[in-house]
């Protein structure tokens, strides 16, 4: 029978801090621990490919580009440390450090207006938050500049989302994450490709039990509810809202859920979304233009 090791022992094997082992699970699917009675368990390969994993990290690679590639690929890469190149996003990196929040929302406005909202959310956005998220759990960054953040993007997006509302749109889309769910980066990204794909979006916001979001669905009827989970502990949430869904509405499922695709009733889809251009391509199937 295979070894398998709870967290606190993986966490003195690798040399990764409890916080920062749950943070690349849930952020990035570093690893997929399995569920037991006593919480995760991890495998032998799951510690080698966190070991690789916080070697690269220490070379100076980002976390978000080193999890998705194969343990070759990063026992290469940790040998050869990261070369720093200029962002787009560096300027308003540097009004962060300062909590010059005036500064950082004009750097942000300015870029929005040089650029395709696509362009700004996979070349300045996505990275700046990632950037932010990854420095706050290396304790670079605190968690009132990480908040500060979130905060500048969540309001240039809404912003951008409503500018390219369609008026009579012959599909929607629903987002939301389920209660306990607090993180809306994701589905905000998502709602903006798909608003300026020509898709009706109504956007419900995090962190709503299953019983509204169904409701909410039922009422509205969109082509698709676009549900965000980053933690696999709202299973029981996403089984409840799959159990009573519409059968004609389909369930995207963004964020890790992928690997817990629920069973619906009778033929209701249920697609697991991989990734921003895995969900560009379920747009696009709805006749959306991107």
């Amino acid at each position: 029978m295979a070894l398998t090791y709870p967290i606190a022992a993986v966490s003195k094997l690798t040399g990764i801090g409890l916080d920062t082992l749950r943070a690349w699970e849930r952020r990035y699917n570093a690893v997929t621990p399995m569920r037991a009675g006593r919480g995760r368990l991890y495998t032998e390969q799951d510690i080698q490919r966190l070991r690789l994993l916080r070697q690269a990290v220490d070379s100076g690679h980002p976390i978000s580009k080193a999890s998705l590639m194969s343990n070759s690929q990063l026992s290469h890469l940790a040998d050869q440390p990261a070369q720093r190149e200029e962002s787009l996003a560096d300027n308003i990196l540097h009004a962060i450090e300062r909590f010059d929040y005036a500064e950082a929302d004009q750097e942000l406005g300015r870029l929005a207006s040089l650029t395709t909202p696509k362009e700004l959310l996979y070349n300045v956005l996505l990275p700046l938050v990632n950037h932010v998220g990854e420095a706050y759990h290396a304790k670079t960054m605190t968690a009132a500049q990480e908040h500060m953040t979130s905060s500048l993007v969540r309001n240039l997006m809404g912003g951008m989302i409503r500018q390219h509302r369609m008026q009579r749109p012959q599909r929607r889309l629903m987002f939301t994450t389920p209660a306990a769910e607090l993180h809306e980066i994701g589905i905000l990204a998502a709602a903006l490709l798909a608003s300026v794909a020509g898709l009706g979006i109504v956007y419900l916001g995090p962190d709503l039990p299953a019983s509204e979001i169904v409701t909410a669905v039922r009422r509205s009827m969109p082509s698709a509810l676009v549900l965000g989970m980053r933690s696999d502990e709202s299973a029981g949430e996403l089984r409840s809202i799959a159990r009573e869904m519409p059968e004609r509405v389909e369930l995207w499922l963004g964020g890790v859920v992928p690997r817990m695709k629920p069973r619906r009733e009778g033929n209701g889809v249920v697609i697991g979304i991989e990734s921003l251009p895995h969900f560009e391509e379920q747009v696009r199937r709805l006749g959306g233009v991107l």
